[in-house]
């Protein structure tokens, strides 16, 4: 995080008592380090012409976070606009704030702003004692107070960085630096967590299509293929000295990390939904996105918005042109997006932010932060070309976020694979829990809608628990997610609340993962008489995904259409389809990295009765016009790059940004 400015003035009184009072706040406060955030000050002239000078002459306002002003000796005497303008009809001062704001009010801005300093006046009030009165607000009350707010304000406002005036009176004798220290700490503390995103007058990103050409211009791994999985590529020592030129946002906050293969996203999103229903502030960074970018970085469910997303892409943009020429150019999109994410839950001050992994773990770069807690999730074979061509190897990258100390909660596995990661974590000291001996589930019943069941969390059972999230797949995902939260309230990082628990789990969405659209939204001309988009794309997730429809749906034709990557295991993918369909569409995406139609047809032939060829989205659903019937069930499958691709084409992008 950027430093915070800190502005002492009107010490005069308060030098009846010690001398020198400014500087030695001020040093005392610039030399540590507090919960994230460092104060540094500076001391203004106690005089309107020394104000001025000042305000006119200092140039750095943009790389502060917030502005507070101080005055340790401020009568309160003006606390509104109408005050004001009685100041400017009663005064004689030709340069009375009144005039000088022509009536106008010193506050203006973005609504994060206002609440930043309407949240500072209320502290200001909690913090203060009859003997030690402190009091904060929009307009301070002396005239040189008031010139000082007035020209910093007319500076800082177009650059929506949040500022206050702080009174701290000196009434009593019993004022001492340790007191001005802890006052001045705890409105620091508040003002600097709000959420601020200064923009520099020199921005180069000014719109969403600026962001997509500045960040796939670096390396970016999720559209190439053949880039050798090596420290090299991915160093995470890099990456970390490219966070500490932004102050290192990844270590403040708590963190929640998850790996895997099958269902990491899912978990994410319910331990993140079921976090933010008990009143918490919850940052959520997966990966990829369906439809917008900023499907990857959220808070309390919604995505970031454009506004905050163009702000930081800009704000990375003048830090990697600031970073050596060498380190720049193994820069990634992934990493940029991940250092992104950072600022936003550091600005957004976020109580706990879960994280997902992109590939792998152990080079993964979301793996510079040290987890309260981490978990690991069905470990399948897919990444080869990366990962490794065993399952031992996969799950020794996976396994790569499990660090010293820090607890991991184990989803369903093989059994060598859960022996494999219980022998990791006991070579670091980690414990590991299974989630199956954390959680018991009973009760559980599936439908169309979701699934319903009861759960044993934290030795107490709670019923009709429901997740509108359906497929046979989901009950593993949820015990997982449950057996986070059971850790956090065993350690008392949370209090469990029955009802937050059963809001946070019904909430949850987690759209282009079993997402069934009835008729009644799929968009006219569009045959089908449901239509289900999964992002399954390796085999076992492939079986998962088929067992559950037709558990689902017994008896209903079933046509897909089918399109992944070249580096996923299409034939593996194929021969399971072909078990339960007869009829598939090829179709492809805009992405380097999907398999052309003729091969996907080449290693289909001979096992499905019909197969047709799609150039795209729009060409596959002119095929199925020739070959469905009127109960048909289609099916969109093979890849999430596919998944986004048909989200975004039945009209359903904005649903993609809000996941609770």
């Amino acid at each position: 995080m950027k430093p915070i400015q800190l502005l002492l003035t009107g010490f005069e009184s308060f030098q009846k008592h010690h001398p020198n009072p400014s500087e030695c706040v001020i040093r005392r406060m610039s030399a540590t380090n507090h919960s994230g955030f460092r104060i540094m000050g500076m001391v203004l002239p106690v005089s309107y012409s020394g104000c001025l000078n000042f305000c006119n002459s200092f140039s750095d306002w943009n790389r502060f976070d917030a502005i507070i002003m101080c005055g340790l000796n401020a009568r309160v005497d003006a606390v509104c606009l109408e005050q004001q303008a009685l100041n400017r009809q009663q005064s004689d001062h030709p340069d009375n704030i009144g005039r000088i704001g022509q009536g106008e009010p010193v506050l203006s801005g973005s609504p994060e702003l206002i609440e930043s300093s309407v949240d500072v006046v209320r502290l200001a009030e909690q913090v203060s004692t009859p003997d030690r009165p402190v009091k904060a607000s929009f307009f301070a009350g002396t005239y040189v107070c008031n010139t000082l707010y007035y020209h910093v304000l007319r500076i800082v406002n177009p650059l929506s960085i949040p500022a206050v005036f702080v009174h701290i009176p000196t009434v009593s004798p019993m004022w001492d630096f340790d007191s001005i220290q802890n006052v001045l700490l705890s409105i620091g503390k508040l003002i600097s967590r709000k959420t601020n995103f200064p923009q520099n007058s020199l921005s180069q990103i000014h719109s969403m299509d600026d962001v997509r050409t500045f960040l796939y211009g670096f390396i970016n791994y999720e559209r190439k293929t053949g880039l050798a999985y090596t420290e090299t590529n991915y160093s995470l020592d890099r990456f970390e000295s490219y966070l500490g030129h932004q102050n290192n946002p990844h270590r403040s906050g708590r963190y929640i990390h998850i790996a895997g293969t099958k269902g990491k996203g899912c978990v994410s999103a319910l331990i993140a939904s079921i976090l933010s229903a008990h009143g918490l502030r919850i940052g959520l960074y997966t990966s990829p996105h369906l439809v917008d970018l900023r499907e990857r970085i959220r808070f309390n469910g919604k995505a970031i918005s454009e506004k905050h997303f163009i702000r930081l892409a800009d704000e990375q943009h003048r830090i990697a042109g600031r970073t050596q020429s060498l380190e720049r150019a193994y820069r990634t999109t992934f990493e940029m997006l991940t250092s992104m994410a950072f600022q936003y839950f550091d600005r957004m001050r976020t109580d706990w932010s879960v994280l997902e992994t992109g590939m792998g773990g152990r080079l993964d770069c979301t793996n510079v932060v040290k987890p309260d807690v981490c978990a690991i999730t069905r470990i399948d074979m897919d990444h080869m070309d990366s990962l490794g061509k065993s399952l031992m190897a996969i799950a020794s990258e996976k396994a790569g976020i499990i660090k010293n100390d820090i607890p991991v909660i184990l989803g369903r596995q093989r059994q060598s694979v859960t022996r494999f990661l219980n022998m990791y974590a006991s070579n670091v000291k980690a414990p590991a829990f299974n989630a199956s001996s954390c959680i018991r589930l009973k009760n559980i019943r599936m439908e169309s809608s979701g699934t319903a069941f009861s759960a044993r969390i934290a030795k107490r059972w709670y019923h009709n628990l429901r997740i509108h999230l359906p497929g046979r797949f989901q009950f593993e995902n949820c015990r997982l997610a449950l057996a986070v939260i059971q850790h956090l309230a065993e350690k008392k990082l949370i209090t469990l609340d029955n009802d937050s628990l059963l809001k946070g789990l019904a909430q949850t969405t987690w759209p282009g993962r079993f997402s069934v659209i009835p008729p009644s939204r799929i968009p006219d001309g569009m045959p089908g008489k449901n239509l289900i988009i999964d992002g399954a794309h390796n085999p076992r997730a492939i079986q998962a995904l088929m067992e559950s429809i037709r558990l689902l749906y017994p008896g209903i034709p079933l046509i897909t259409i089918f399109g992944c990557s070249a580096n996923k295991n299409a034939k593996g993918m194929l021969r399971i389809l072909s078990r339960y369909t007869s009829r598939i569409v090829m179709t492809s995406f805009p992405n380097s990295r999907a398999l052309p139609t003729d091969q996907l047809t080449h290693l289909a032939r001979s096992k499905f009765a019909q197969i047709f060829e799609a150039m795209d989205v729009f060409d596959a659903v002119n095929r199925l016009k020739q070959c469905i019937m009127p109960d048909d069930i289609v099916l969109v499958t093979g890849s999430l790059f596919l998944a986004g691709e048909w989200m975004e084409k039945i009209g359903m992008s904005e649903s993609c940004l809000d996941i609770y």
